[in-house]
């Protein structure tokens, strides 16, 4: 998971450093080829956080476990709209 998060991360940083504007890392703007990737990224961003943290967030592991689905199941839609 760390690891497709720093393909993710490192793909964004390569758009950033070119001449893509960072308005595009907004999930509610633009075209929705770049709203859904927008929102690929931050919700792999919330994927990381909550399993790296879970404990100083104080998320009960079923909790934990039910954020955790719902948000792969939104990383796959959105990731697989953003390359379509």
């Amino acid at each position: 998971g760390l690891g497709a998060t720093g393909f993710v991360l490192a793909h964004v940083a390569l758009l950033i450093g070119g001449s893509t504007p960072l308005s595009t890392l907004n999930p509610l703007g633009g075209p929705w080829s770049m709203r859904s990737g927008a929102i690929a990224l931050w919700t792999t961003v919330l994927l990381v956080v909550t399993s790296v943290a879970r404990r100083r967030l104080r998320l009960s592991y079923e909790r934990w476990q039910q954020l955790h689905g719902a948000a792969a199941i939104t990383v796959v839609a959105t990731s697989v709209a953003h390359v379509l």
